[in-house]
């Protein structure tokens, strides 16, 4: 349970890292709605992707059983569309 606490913790600060660098170097405040709900988006897109590539990097085995649970179902299914 200490070695998951200690790879979330070490994935939550490359997160952190990243949303913090995206808010230095593009300070940006749009100013109508729709297109600060697309911001938002991309920057939670961006969070998402960098917690995830940290914790395949970590070698999590959280991420494997999410992988088999609903990634790998996915694709099977776009593939056979």
């Amino acid at each position: 349970m200490r070695l998951f606490i200690f790879k979330s913790a070490i994935c939550l600060l490359a997160l952190i890292g990243a949303l913090y660098f995206i808010q230095v170097v593009g300070n940006w405040q749009p100013d109508r709605k729709i297109i600060q709900l697309f911001w938002l988006a991309v920057r939670a897109g961006v969070a998402f992707i960098v917690y995830f590539v940290m914790a395949f990097i970590l070698k999590m085995d959280e991420l494997k059983a999410a992988y088999e649970r609903y990634i790998y179902r996915f694709i099977k299914k776009f593939k056979k569309a």
